[in-house]
């Protein structure tokens, strides 16, 4: 009897080392995976990170449309009223008119007012 309880005592340690190897693995494993993740998610986001525009911190506005937007870190936010355009020290006239091509190649943020962006339509 004692030979059979030092049998499985010695085998509940070998499960016990090979359970303990086994979750380290495991966990070396995740962690690996996650500090790739990381790595991967890192270099997505600067890779899609906007590029500073030639008009950063400017207000534009496309030839016969009405919508006028301020560029901010590469993006362009629309400034919905006169009055949120005065917040940023800006009034009707002072944007910059430029090709509605040119416009549409500024990646879009968020409005600065917190409403839906306008959809831009040439008026002709």
């Amino acid at each position: 009897m004692t030979t059979g309880g030092k049998i499985a005592l010695i085998g509940g340690t070998l499960a016990a080392a090979a359970a303990a190897s086994y979750y380290f693995l495991v966990f070396r494993k995740s962690n690996t995976i996650a500090q790739n993740t990381t790595q991967q998610i890192t270099k997505a986001v600067e890779e899609t990170k906007p590029m500073p525009s030639k008009y950063e911190g400017k207000a534009v506005r496309a030839f016969g449309t009405n919508a006028i937007f301020l560029v901010r870190n590469g993006l362009k936010m629309w400034l919905p009223t006169p009055d949120i355009l005065n917040k940023y020290g800006l009034k009707f006239g002072d944007e910059i008119l430029i090709q509605i091509q040119e416009l549409d190649s500024i990646p879009t943020g968020a409005s600065l007012s917190g409403m839906a962006r306008p959809t831009i339509n040439l008026l002709r």
